[in-house]
């Protein structure tokens, strides 16, 4: 278990992840992310076989592999899905600790760190509006015996999409497929 947050003030944690390997081959593919106080995990991400890369033992190499490699893709990408994010749902706004946080960097991996929650942060709120709007439209799906309208046959296609583009966007999203991820959010996203 992996305690996050602690920005700023040594008594505000933002959550925690837990890792498990479920499958007993030595590599986590189960993530529980946990708010701060939320007794059940906020997102579960369960990866198979997710293009496991083993690393060298040398700490040279590792350093490099790291730094020129891991770290400059890591920020790209979270810098890709967040500016995806903001076209879906501009109202987010980044909490002032994590902004504060992010101006106060010393590094790029410290960066990487708080951009990582952000991108979480912002993420989960995303989900929980997405979540919303398609509660309210499955409200407006008929009853069986009127779905043969064709406009609620519509209202009711329409809805059932969503709730499969949501679940495909979780998954993307849960396996670090940041482009699939974009991709998939075009769908809510305000014309071009």
């Amino acid at each position: 278990w992996t305690r996050v947050g602690h920005l700023g003030d040594p008594t505000t944690v933002w959550g925690e992840i837990r890792t498990f390997d479920t499958d007993g081959d030595g590599y986590f593919d189960r993530w529980e992310t946990y708010r701060s106080g939320q007794p059940r995990p906020a997102r579960t991400s369960t990866v198979r076989d997710g293009g496991i890369r083993d690393l060298p033992n040398d700490w040279v190499a590792l350093q490099r592999i790291y730094t020129q490699e891991i770290l400059p893709e890591a920020l790209a990408a979270n810098e890709k899905l967040m500016a995806a994010m903001r076209r879906v749902d501009g109202a987010f706004r980044v909490p002032d600790d994590l902004t504060k946080a992010l101006a106060a960097a010393a590094c790029d991996s410290e960066k990487c760190y708080v951009e990582d929650i952000i991108r979480e942060t912002q993420y989960l709120a995303l989900r929980d509006k997405l979540l919303a709007d398609n509660e309210k439209r499955f409200a407006n799906v008929p009853a069986d015996r009127d779905r043969r309208k064709a406009a609620r046959t519509a209202e009711t296609v329409g809805a059932w999409t969503d709730a499969r583009t949501l679940s495909e966007l979780d998954a993307a999203y849960a396996e670090g497929r940041y482009d699939d991820a974009i991709r998939i959010l075009k769908a809510w996203m305000p014309g071009p």
